[in-house]
């Protein structure tokens, strides 16, 4: 079928959910979801300039989750003063404008914002991965993660970066550096996480793949709280700073192969401490150089390893290597592996 071209489209009907499917809507008109109006683009890409105001209460979905059907024109321009919910079982690049007092929600696909955005009502992340080029690409509201989905911030670097999250149940926040682009390692990254992250369910993971191992990809300084575990993950070859408060209630592991650096300011009380295979827990540049512990464990597994000093007299645990031990110093520099056995 051919597309239709209407002059405007208008819904107010509350108890019905108008669903279109087949080759998109055209033309120069807008759409109006009224107070408590359901709508869900399941159609090929839809071309209509118009714009679309979504009221409050009202909701417009973008697919059905089992398609990659219902984008949006890019560049057009969204009023959403409701719920904007994403629901593309695979990639989609969004170039929306997004304003409003509504909320966005995420429930598949992996839905990526280039628009410069003002919704005010936050951003949900219920499955998939949100990801967002610019600093303004999730509006002004705070961004909750659930069931193990993803909020990843790439494309932009070298930056203080102001955004509450809160990360339930495995989800994720990654800095990430853009593949698809001719962005340098070591000129991304750079983001300085300055809201606290919050933590609730199981936890959830803070990651980096960006930078070069030098620069950082991301420094939290503005610390994690709430309850779960949280997972510190620098990938491959990079460095992820702490120089705030981790004061979560869970445990905390230190994985990826990369460098996680905990420096003045930070505080880490995690119970358990975990140090993946061939990643460092570096405390070189933290209280004077030493990983000064109070009744933690800390496991690790092969060529897991710590630098900075860890001091005979601080009350600690560490497999594989035993209380009491001064580690290898060198100096005002200790480097202790961990899993090696030794006595």
């Amino acid at each position: 079928a051919d597309p239709v071209n209407p002059g405007s489209m208008t819904f107010n009907n509350t108890a019905d959910t108008y669903t279109f499917t087949g080759t998109g809507i055209q033309g120069s008109g807008a759409m109006n979801l009224n107070p408590g109006a359901k709508v869900v683009l399941a159609n090929g890409n839809n071309g209509f300039t118009g714009g679309v105001n979504i009221a409050t209460g009202a909701t417009l979905t973008l697919g059905t989750g089992a398609g990659n059907t219902g984008q949006l024109a890019g560049g057009s321009s969204v009023v959403n003063d409701g719920t904007l919910v994403y629901d593309r079982a695979a990639y989609s690049f969004n170039s929306q404008v997004i304003s409003g007092t509504g909320t966005l929600v995420n429930n598949s696909g992996f839905t990526d914002m280039t628009g410069q955005n003002t919704y005010a009502g936050g951003s949900t992340v219920n499955g998939g991965t949100l990801r967002i080029r610019n600093a303004n690409g999730a509006g002004t509201g705070g961004v909750t993660v659930n069931n193990g989905g993803g909020f990843e911030v790439g494309y932009f670097s070298n930056q203080s970066f102001s955004k509450s999250v809160t990360l339930n149940d495995g989800s994720s926040l990654t800095v990430a550096n853009p593949t698809d682009s001719f962005i340098l390692p070591e000129n991304s990254g750079q983001i300085t996480w300055t809201d606290p992250v919050t933590l609730g369910g199981t936890g959830g993971e803070i990651r980096t793949t960006a930078g070069d191992g030098i620069v950082p990809g991301v420094t939290i300084a503005g610390g994690v709280v709430g309850s779960g575990d949280l997972t510190l993950n620098a990938e491959g070859d990079t460095l992820l700073v702490v120089n705030s408060a981790l004061s979560h209630s869970g445990n905390t592991s230190v994985v990826g192969g990369g460098r996680v650096a905990l420096e003045a300011g930070a505080t880490f009380n995690a119970a358990q401490v975990t140090i993946g295979t061939s990643t460092t827990l570096d405390a070189s540049n933290f209280n004077s150089g030493t990983l000064a512990l109070s009744g933690q464990n800390i496991n690790g597994f092969d060529a897991g390893q710590i630098t900075g000093n860890v001091p005979s007299e601080t009350e600690r645990r560490v497999a594989g290597v035993g209380r009491g031990v001064r580690g290898l110093r060198d100096g005002d520099r200790a480097q202790l592996r961990v899993g090696e056995g030794a006595d």
